[in-house]
């Protein structure tokens, strides 16, 4: 068994975001390919079109304007064209990517669910799997393949002008190469730490903003409404500060990017007068020459905002990694699957548990054994560590001794097995802001609305139900909020009823009901799991438990 923090190396993240891309790195590469001939198509149309407006001028013959009118017409019409198919290409490569990436994420999260993941805020692992997630396409949109198609660009105009005077190719080669290295790089390391930090501020907010929601008629109680609006004010000023760190970068980016036209074109001009001077250069190639610097640069020009921002996409892969890196709560070796039958047995033996692995537990050792039809009331004070044997029971925290289903220990059996097996109906169970048929169907997804109303029927919520205007397609609201916190409760347990798992445990199912209610609902509860386990953790007494263990402080 092995500590839920214990880091990795780098490995499995850079695996992850590898597997993630590699099966649509053509797409990428394509895509870089077509952006750089869109921009291609840009210097080819400023060069015809320069050559043409020159030769015009010495009044030819029409024929021999035809091929260059041809060409700045093909120019014209393939750039918006390859800029199309490069836009299509990359943005289906990165989205296909992002939902590779998500996934590999979710599964992380369900591995790591629910013992390990506390070490984030709810708000700040919202933000991770969601904004930095999105934020690593930057990577490929605005670093990479603006840089690719800005060179293929830049090879194809400098290729002319080497064709036309090698001198002012020669120029203009340093140049570019100053522009596609140096300005990007500089704008980073202007930029500094600005964008890694506008991302941690963004994620700390996230977390801050969650929180509040969730204690905000709290907050107003206690007056703290001044105190946090100031935390959110001075954190929302750093938040400024860096991002205009961030855009001075860009900023001082972009003007390297025009500062270096202007010399390649002042110096361009130089060399091809000097050239026309010396007889080397034809008159009507003097404004080819003059003007190719200008198409050229049009894609160096998106580079300094991509180098500005790396320093976020760098931190959102670190975000990322921060996930990825976490050890599932216990190390169980090889999982196999697992699937229980009509009669079953729950039964453990030295059995402890605590919700942070390798700490003491506040219990002695539990023995205690469970069959189909009879039912387990575990009681004791609150804070004793019921809900946390529940956990491990259901495999879902880290536990010493051992807990078998049918003689098989349950940190041996996977997850998605226990998952189909092990019910665990929690004490604050999550309901959705959908209506209350997709709320229910979470638990049996081919489920009828008679099977709904009958789940209803059973917690006493069928006649609320049918007095609503919408029915069952009334929305809940967020959390359920819409309804008062005995109907959530009963809502939550009727989802439950509808779960086929042969082992059910529930955590505080009667809580929030009046004595009277309470009581039907039980026996409805143990009706309808007649055929299953029952395990129940609740702080009333229930009569048709046929055990009972009471946790006491070092007992």
């Amino acid at each position: 068994m092995q500590s839920s923090k214990t880091p990795r190396s780098n490995t499995r993240t850079a695996n992850v975001i590898r597997a993630s891309i590699r099966p649509f790195l053509g797409r990428i590469a394509l895509g870089g390919l077509l952006g750089g001939l869109s921009l291609g198509s840009a210097v080819g149309l400023m060069a015809t079109s320069a050559w043409l407006i020159s030769m015009a001028s010495t009044q030819p013959p029409i024929l021999t304007l035809e091929v260059a009118i041809v060409a700045v017409r093909f120019f014209g019409l393939s750039r918006g064209i390859l800029r199309y198919g490069e836009r299509l290409l990359s943005h289906d490569a990165v989205f296909r990517t992002l939902t590779r990436l998500r996934v590999f994420v979710y599964s992380q999260l369900e591995r790591l669910s629910p013992a390990a993941l506390p070490i984030f805020r709810r708000g700040e692992l919202l933000n991770r799997v969601v904004n930095d997630v999105e934020t690593v396409q930057d990577l490929w949109l605005r670093v990479v393949i603006p840089w690719v198609s800005a060179m293929v660009s830049a090879l194809c105009g400098i290729g002319i002008v080497a064709w036309l005077a090698p001198s002012a190719g020669a120029f203009l080669s340093v140049t570019v190469i100053l522009a596609l290295a140096g300005v990007p790089l500089l704008s980073w390391i202007l930029a500094g730490d600005s964008a890694r930090r506008t991302l941690e501020i963004d994620s700390r907010m996230s977390g801050d903003i969650t929180a509040l929601c969730d204690s905000l008629f709290e907050s107003i109680a206690y007056g703290q409404e001044e105190s946090t609006m100031r935390r959110f004010g001075e954190a929302h000023a750093e938040l400024l500060r860096n991002e205009s760190k961030t855009a001075r970068g860009a900023g001082v980016g972009g003007f390297l990017v025009i500062l270096l036209t202007g010399i390649s074109l002042v110096g361009c001009t130089v060399i091809a007068l000097n050239s026309y001077s010396a007889g080397t250069l034809a008159g009507i190639n003097v404004g080819v020459i003059v003007l190719l610097p200008l198409a050229i640069f049009e894609g160096i020009a998106l580079l300094p905002g991509g180098g500005a921002t790396f320093g976020k996409v760098l931190g959102a892969q670190r975000n990322i990694e921060s996930i990825m890196e976490v050890e599932p709560a216990e190390s169980t070796g090889t999982a196999k699957s697992f699937e229980l039958g009509k009669n079953n047995r729950l039964a453990t033996t030295s059995f402890q548990a605590s919700w942070k692995f390798g700490e003491p537990s506040r219990l002695k050792p539990l023995a205690v054994a469970v069959s189909t039809g009879e039912v387990l009331l575990i009681q004791g004070p609150s804070g004793i560590g019921k809900s946390t044997l529940a956990y491990a029971m259901a495999g879902l925290t880290p536990y010493e001794g051992s807990i078998q289903l049918n003689g098989k220990e349950v940190r041996e059996i996977d997850q998605n097995s226990l998952t189909q097996s092990v019910l665990y109906g929690l004490q604050e169970s999550h309901l959705f802001a959908t209506s209350i048929r997709e709320n229910l169907r979470i638990a049996d997804q081919e489920a009828r609305d008679d099977d709904l109303m009958r789940v209803l029927r059973l917690v006493e919520m069928d006649d609320l139900v049918r007095a609503l205007s919408d029915g069952l397609d009334t929305h809940i609201g967020q959390f359920g909020y819409d309804f008062s916190g005995g109907e959530r409760q009963r809502l939550a347990l009727a989802r439950n009823l509808l779960s086929k798992a042969p082992v059910v445990i529930l955590d505080e199912p009667t809580e929030h009901l009046d004595t009277d209610q309470a009581g039907r609902i039980e026996a409805s509860l143990v009706s309808e799991f007649r055929d299953r386990i029952l395990i129940v953790i609740s702080h009333r007494n229930w009569l048709h438990a046929n055990y009972r263990v009471t946790l006491v402080n070092g007992e």
